[in-house]
């Protein structure tokens, strides 16, 4: 049995597949979800791990199935697949972006909120996933020097 992660992309989700699945990484199986489109709601009663796969398609275009003791959640794959977006992230593998992602913390700041003062030092890199980052620096008048004795 394949004990790599699987993630099943929405039908209607080219662009999240595109992403997500990547000829040179075969670190996690992607694929679409084969279920005919308005199946009977109750079709997959019996079976509750379809039926949660179901129901997380629906919210984000994706799930998440992972081998028996492995933890995985959609939104950590859907962080994993903004990651792979960026060229700063091309040379990890879906897995290790997984991994990556799993360690990341999501933040919703208010307009006009200062993440961090010139000269501060941090442990943290910020990425922006939506909005605009404004970066500024205070500049001082630069003081004119002042007369020079002659001698």
């Amino acid at each position: 049995m394949d004990d790599r992660l699987l993630v099943i992309v929405d039908q209607s989700r080219d662009d999240l597949f595109t992403v997500l699945r990547r000829d040179d990484d075969d670190s996690v199986a992607v694929m679409r979800d084969r279920r005919r489109s308005g199946a009977e709601p109750g079709r997959f009663s019996i079976e509750r791990r379809l039926r949660a796969v179901g129901n997380e398609l629906r919210a984000i275009g994706l799930a998440v199935v992972a081998p028996q003791g492995k933890h995985a959640q959609a939104d950590v794959v859907a962080r994993a697949a903004f990651l792979r977006t960026l060229p700063l992230f091309e040379a990890f593998s879906l897995a290790e972006l997984i991994d990556l992602a799993d360690h990341i913390d999501e933040r919703v700041l208010s307009q006009n909120h200062t993440l961090f003062h010139e000269g501060e030092t941090s442990a943290e890199m910020f990425v922006v996933r939506h909005g605009t980052v404004v970066i500024s620096k205070e500049v001082t008048p630069r003081e004119s020097p002042g007369p020079h004795a002659a001698g």
